[in-house]
């Protein structure tokens, strides 16, 4: 006891408690200097690609063989994207591939909402085999259905109803219209995934919403459209950047189903495997990567403005339940 008595003395001192409280800094300011450098390190090795083709696309081909020059040009020019966006008809593509991600995207939206609320708040036949199929959807890549896929809108039906009053399907490819009727019925790019986050997020919530809103006299429908949707902004958000982005970026489907439509994604592809005027393979280097950053400029503004809301749903849609 005496011992203990000596202790809180000694601790109540004033030099004491300067000397801890300097150490506690000195632990939260170190812990501090290590977390910037990771994080600090760590995004140079993400953003440092990009920030190199940024910094060349403003050079002449002249800089790139100077050594002196490493990101600031010597001779600033805007002749790369002068050339790459007449060379990719940049403004009717920008338009084309806004549309049809943009209306993909809302399509996609309401399909898997609908779907993950299902397989989170209704028991129904077989829903564990169909949920079985989303994950399966996840797991299969698509070029294992690219001819199953080919071949259904090459001569595309429903339940062989024109088969049997007219004798043949319809020819769907070279349209937009294989993309978009993938998004509405949930077999989009990326559908599986979306579908596993709208139901782990409707999972999460509790079901004396739903229980007050139908005494209240609410359907079925009622209560998606008015309480459980609007309470899924966040969630509805990362689904719409992650679909309008695979959307945005997606060449395998367009070259699978409509290769003559020119989005920017297909005109990038194209200037990359087609370079003209040029034989220099510096230069051409240097025009491809003006083009993916033209492509991908849209996509990084659309991620500066809905930050906020993709963080939050991040932390939320993907962990619960």
């Amino acid at each position: 006891m005496f011992n203990d008595r000596i202790q809180k003395m000694a601790a109540a001192h004033p030099a004491v408690k300067r000397y801890r409280g300097a150490a506690r800094k000195g632990r939260q300011w170190l812990w501090a200097l290590v977390r910037a450098v990771f994080i600090i390190g760590f995004s140079f090795v993400v953003l440092y690609p990009l920030l190199k083709m940024i910094s060349q696309s403003f050079m002449e081909y002249r800089d790139l063989y100077d050594a002196s020059v490493l990101w600031l040009p010597k001779h600033f020019t805007l002749e790369n994207y002068t050339y790459v966006i007449q060379w990719m008809d940049y403004g009717p593509s920008f338009l084309n591939s806004l549309w049809s991600s943009a209306l993909a995207t809302a399509l996609q939206l309401f399909s898997c909402a609908t779907a993950g609320y299902a397989f989170a708040r209704y028991r129904f036949p077989f829903h564990r085999v169909l949920f079985g199929g989303v994950i399966a959807m996840l797991i299969i890549p698509p070029q294992l259905t690219m001819m199953a896929s080919y071949m259904h809108f090459y001569d595309f039906d429903v339940a062989n109803i024109l088969h049997l009053t007219t004798g043949k399907g319809i020819n769907l490819l070279d349209s937009q219209w294989p993309i978009m009727l993938m998004s509405a019925t949930g077999t989009g790019i990326r559908s599986g995934l979306f579908i596993y986050m709208f139901r782990q997020f409707f999972r999460s919530l509790p079901r004396e919403t739903e229980e007050a809103a139908m005494v209240d006299g609410a359907g079925h429908f009622r209560i998606f459209f008015s309480i459980m949707l609007p309470g899924a902004t966040t969630v509805l958000v990362t689904v719409a950047l992650f679909s309008f982005v695979w959307q945005w970026n997606d060449v395998f489907f367009t070259n699978l189903y409509n290769r003559t439509f020119t989005n920017l994604t297909m005109q990038t592809q194209m200037i990359a495997s087609n370079i003209v005027d040029t034989l220099d393979p510096v230069v051409a280097q240097l025009r491809r990567s003006t083009a993916l950053l033209l492509t991908i400029a849209p996509l990084v503004l659309l991620f500066l403005v809905m930050q906020r809301f993709f963080v939050e749903s991040v932390e939320r849609s993907g962990v619960v339940g």
